[in-house]
């Protein structure tokens, strides 16, 4: 007992030396780590890149450690305060401006031949999503929360929105006004809808939508019937769109924690969405930006999965083509 005791000791204090080299040495191999809110990585490798992220972004000291052990010393878990600074931006996350934090975090450990063969954490993510949050972004904003036939006064403002967001990458998709009304009318016939959507001076610059997986077209529905899914079990979280100026305040996230509270209203066992992925080669693609970044290890630490056998086939324009084709979504699927 003593000795894991000292083990995950000798962890918190590598951790707030930032000594990446001292504490992977304290890990197993094949060490899995159960990210919060996120998904399982394994081995060393994966948890070094995971200890790069968090002292470029993050300025973290663990205090008031509690370490409780099991008889045999296999093994542990850790109870402990997080005093933080936000140093800078992490990727699908508000921007960095040295906003301090403290946060009540909890940790469970295996032990595995004198080494740490597991590490499982959890805090409470939005909790630190409000204290990083500037103040003027709680009031600058108007978000309502629509369902139904309460969406129609803004099909109009919404279907340009989603005409101007799906062009960026990496959506590039060329649509069109009626396209886009017409597929709006989903959500303002479906009585189990949900809409948030987000106003500055009366102007619709963000929405995001969910309903029920059996409400929704058949080209989203057909992968989970296929695979012998209950759709009735599923809330489809519909796309996020969102003007560039008002992307990293916390509004995305925001999203996703109300679309996934009327899918627990609701009823449903699971949230899912489906995203375009790109190809292998994508940074190759001169229409790809310079500084985009795939938002997959911001959807897993939310705690979706991706699923790759789950695809919708949508029939698209893309930019510079001339005729539309069936483009491809995958599915990220989360048990709720």
């Amino acid at each position: 007992m003593q000795r894991t005791k000292a083990l995950i000791e000798n962890y918190y204090e590598a951790f707030n030396r930032q000594d990446t080299s001292a504490l992977l040495e304290l890990l197993h191999d094949e060490i899995v780590h159960d990210i919060n809110q996120g998904s399982k990585e394994t081995g060393k490798k994966d948890f070094a890149a995971f200890l790069e992220r968090m002292h470029r972004c993050y300025k973290e000291t663990v205090k008031d450690l509690i370490v409780m052990v099991n008889k045999n010393g296999a093994h542990a878990s850790a109870e402990f305060m997080i005093d933080g600074t936000y140093i800078a931006t992490d990727q699908g996350l508000p921007p960095a401006s040295n906003q301090h934090y403290e946060l009540l975090c909890g940790a469970f450990f295996a032990i595995k031949h004198g080494k740490i063969s597991r590490v499982t954490m959890y805090y409470n993510l939005n909790d630190w999503i409000k204290q990083i949050k500037p103040p003027e972004t709680a009031t600058k904003f108007k978000i309502l929360h629509l369902k139904g036939n309460e969406i129609l006064p803004y099909v109009s403002s919404l279907a340009n929105l989603r005409m101007q967001v799906f062009r960026e990458y990496p959506y590039l998709y060329d649509s069109t006004l009626d396209y886009e009304t017409n597929y709006l009318q989903t959500y303002v016939t479906s009585p189990e809808c949900v809409m948030v959507l987000v106003l500055d001076n009366q102007q619709v610059v963000g929405a995001s939508t969910g309903l029920p997986m059996q409400f929704e077209k058949a080209e989203f529905q057909k992968p989970f019937i296929d695979k012998n899914f209950n759709i009735q079990d599923i809330f489809y979280l519909g796309e996020s769109v969102l003007l560039p100026t008002y992307r990293r305040q916390g509004i995305y996230h925001h999203f996703f924690y109300e679309r996934e509270a009327a899918a627990k209203k609701f009823g449903a066992k699971m949230t899912v969405f489906c995203a375009v992925d790109r190809s292998l080669d994508d940074p190759l693609d001169p229409r790809r930006p310079k500084d985009y970044a795939p938002l997959d290890s911001y959807w897993e630490r939310l705690g979706y999965v991706k699923h790759p056998e789950l695809c919708a086939y949508i029939e698209r324009k893309e930019v510079g083509e001339k005729t539309a084709s069936l483009k491809s979504r995958v599915f990220w699927l989360k048990t709720l």
